[in-house]
């Protein structure tokens, strides 16, 4: 179980290195607003799916294993992060085409986890 929950953290703590490296970024102005639109097409149409591929390519069938018992816990954190995306992104962006497009990527980062 530890092995799982460190092999999960290797995957996810990077994730959030570089999303509040953007959000630094956006908040101290670096980069203009047209430049991470740009990036934000180039990463979710194009990079991330060739890098699923890609993982899944490179991947055995041993590595994605669920056993009963850790089925139910990963059921209920997709249970969490849906009820928190409901609450939490109005909360965050006002405007309600702000608030469906910062659900629909919080959504796809939940079906990643």
């Amino acid at each position: 179980m530890l092995e799982q929950f460190l092999l999960s953290m290797n995957v996810v703590l990077p994730l959030f290195v570089v999303i509040g490296f953007g959000y630094l970024l956006n908040y101290f102005n670096i980069v203009e607003e047209k430049t991470f639109k740009q990036l934000n097409y180039l990463v979710f149409s194009i990079l991330l799916p060739l890098h699923i591929a890609n993982s899944l390519y490179k991947s055995s069938s041993e590595q994605f294993y669920f056993t009963s018992s850790f089925f139910p816990v990963i059921i209920s954190l997709f249970i969490v992060l849906f009820i928190l995306l409901i609450i939490l992104a109005p909360k965050i962006e006002k405007s309600p085409q702000e608030v469906a497009s910062l659900s629909k990527v919080l959504l796809e980062l939940t079906l990643l986890l």
